[in-house]
């Protein structure tokens, strides 16, 4: 290898810039660059590269520590990340409601232990609505950078002592598992695809791979194939949207092209020169900078608005970005990533503000943590409309799947309700209404648990508990004479859609809690399901009542209608147009259409919904403890319009 092969070349920091542009566009919502998010698979692959190049380069010169590797690591990411999060706080404080604000202090929890990636894996899918709402979302291509920069170093150090020759198979064989695992679960568990480390590294590696490429052979130079890099990078751009699996085989392509870029971009050609211009190196210096500031103003901008911000406003906010980028450049990462003797004083007062810095995020973070989002800093009735009404029945309180029983204590139980989350709101108000009628039954639900039989969420693999205890739950009913009615209430779309996200005009679905990305195939499972559920039940000889879907909102209705209020704004951003609700459910309906005139429907919607929208809302009163599922009011309204028509039809 000969490590003087790596040398600066200023077409990377113009790479950079391809890739910071496009990520900014689309988190402003500009909808022309769909697919600007795989700019931060750009990223990976340059870091791939450059970290790859350095480590070559000391270690051959045995001039390689980790503490010295560690200090660049630390002076290049942190300043400018605790001056964007201090920056953050003050708006953080005055505009977020407590829930939220509990949730900004955790994720700068999670940021200062290099894990905001696993965080917001656990808290929502990246192109989610929510996700835009979250300051600090985009510090999880951070931790990742971060997982790789301590897991790394420490790999290419053992292999290296050990044998150089297994260095190239080794990051080879690495990347080829870490594709293949991205690709198999893009769709089977799209969320953790996105966020984790191990189904992002192929990126990094292919970065690494053309680092140890130039090392050996020089960069080498050819304008078609460098010009081609570039092509594979700009059309997914405008080709990818938020409906596109990613990662995946997709990412092949900027992956690919930034992998072209790096080999054959080099000195005289085309590419190069393009990229080596002034004003695109200048951009590249300062994206990572523009990076950190993006999503902090475009998110407030957005908690401020309630909606989505007029384009005049993110497009006013994006120069701004690159503004602060430029500022934050020249006066915090430039001083920072110096380190001369002569400047030893200056380091340590650096150092020393660093840390206490660091040491006050974390104290403020810790408050914001244990004192649930500082409520006191709201009004009563801020606070009445924020909380988040999760009756989920009297005696059935468990999150999990549960059976239990409502109603009279004596009697008969000859009514079961069999559903999902959607169901289980429903189990305090039909525990009252089986009372005040001398009547009794069971309630049977479980999270994300369809109510029917053999409906496989993992597409014929294994089946899920969930899909288990609920086969086992119907089978029970089905043995149980007493029961003679038997209610059926779902959150019906999300079984053929999944989660509904996105804007009124544009729907977005998430196909994570083991759902299949192909709507088609879960439609012919869910209706296959139904059939061999509503058949069992009829022969039975029991009837059977299906509450279709409720509207599903694009907001948390109650934090909408608390920010409204303390912002003074009106609620038309939280009302839905009822060709919305409709779309949403059409799958549903047409399979529901064959069982007409065998199976009961009572239809909640119209409790909610006029000619033209869905509102879930009335004065001051919400029906919604977030965006989908009911709280005690608007429970009661559904299960009132239930009890009226099970009583109209004699059940």
């Amino acid at each position: 290898m000969q490590s003087s092969n790596l040398h600066y070349r200023p077409e990377i920091d113009g790479l950079r810039a391809i890739a910071i542009i496009p990520v900014v566009l689309f988190h402003a919502g500009f909808t022309l660059f769909g697919g600007g998010y795989i700019g931060v698979d750009v990223f990976f692959v340059i870091s791939g590269y450059l970290i790859t190049a350095i480590i070559i380069r000391e270690v051959e010169a045995g001039e390689f520590t980790f503490a010295g590797f560690y200090e660049r690591r630390a002076r290049r990411i942190l300043p400018a990340l605790l001056v964007v999060m201090v920056c953050c706080v003050p708006f953080a404080w005055l505009w977020m409601l407590p829930r939220d604000f509990q949730d900004f202090s955790a994720s700068m929890l999670s940021v200062a232990v290099f894990a905001s990636n696993i965080f917001f894996w656990k808290q929502a899918a990246y192109f989610e609505t929510a996700s835009a709402l979250k300051p600090l979302m985009h510090t999880w291509s951070l931790a990742v950078e971060e997982q790789f920069y301590i897991l790394f170093p420490i790999a290419i150090l053992l292999l290296w002592r050990w044998s150089r020759r297994s260095i190239v198979p080794a990051i080879a064989a690495t990347a080829v598992v870490s594709l293949l695992l991205c690709e198999y679960a893009s769709s089977r568990f799209p969320t953790f695809n996105f966020y984790w480390a191990i189904t992002r590294a192929w990126e990094w590696l292919a970065g690494s791979l053309c680092a140890v490429a130039v090392v050996r052979r020089c960069p080498m130079r050819d304008n078609v194939l460098s010009a081609l890099g570039l092509v594979a990078i700009i059309i997914p751009i405008f080709w990818f949207d938020s409906d596109t699996p990613f990662p995946s085989h997709y990412a092949l392509l900027p992956v690919g092209g930034a992998s072209l870029v790096l080999l054959f971009g080099v000195e005289a050609t085309l590419a190069a020169r393009l990229l080596s211009s002034k004003r695109m190196v200048g951009c590249g210096l300062i994206s990572y900078s523009a990076y950190l500031w993006h999503q902090p103003l475009f998110a407030f901008a957005r908690l401020r608005t309630l909606a989505e911000p007029s384009s005049v406003l993110m497009g006013t906010l994006t120069f701004v970005t690159f503004a602060l980028a430029y500022l934050s450049w020249r006066f915090v990462e430039k001083p920072w990533r110096r380190k001369k003797s002569k400047e030893e004083k200056d380091n340590k007062k650096l150092i020393l503000v660093s840390s206490g810095s660091a040491c006050l995020l974390i104290a403020m973070a810790a408050f914001g943590c244990l004192s649930a989002g500082a409520p006191s800093r709201f009004d009563k009735e801020v606070i009445s409309l924020s909380d988040h009404n999760d009756l989920s029945g009297q005696n059935c309180t468990a999150v999990a799947f549960v059976v239990c029983k409502v109603g009279t204590d004596s009697g008969s139980r000859n009514i079961a309700l069999i559903g999902d989350s959607h169901a289980h709101t429903l189990a305090n108000e039909i525990d009252r209404e089986l009372r005040r009628t001398a009547r009794a039954g069971f309630v049977i639900t479980g999270g994300f648990c369809v109510p029917l039989l053999k409906f496989v969420k993992t597409r014929g693999w294994v089946p899920t508990r969930c899909d288990l205890l609920m086969d086992e739950a119907i089978e029970n009913v089905l043995r149980d004479e007493n029961i003679r009615t038997v209610v059926l209430y779902s959150e019906w779309a999300y079984y053929t859609s999944g989660f509904r996200v996105g804007t009124t005009s544009h729907a977005v679905y998430n196909y994570d809690s083991g759902l299949s990305s192909d709507s088609k195939n879960n439609k012919l499972q869910l209706e296959r399901a139904l059939s061999n559920v509503f058949t069992k039940f009829l022969a039975a000889g029991k009837s059977v009542v299906v509450v279709k879907s409720t509207p599903e909102f694009l907001y948390d209705v109650p934090d909408y209608m608390a920010k409204a209020r303390y912002f003074n704004t009106d609620l038309e951003g939280v009302i839905l147009p009822l060709r919305s609700h409709i779309e949403r459910n059409k799958d549903i309906e047409q399979l529901l259409e064959g069982y007409s005139g065998r199976v009961f429907f009572v239809d909640p919607s119209t409790e909610f919904c006029d000619s033209e929208n869905c509102q879930p809302f009335s004065g001051t009163q919400s029906f919604f403890r977030d965006s989908n599922h009911l709280n005690e009011q608007g429970a009661q309204k559904v299960v009132s319009k239930l009890m009226r028509a099970l009583e109209k039809s004699g059940l």
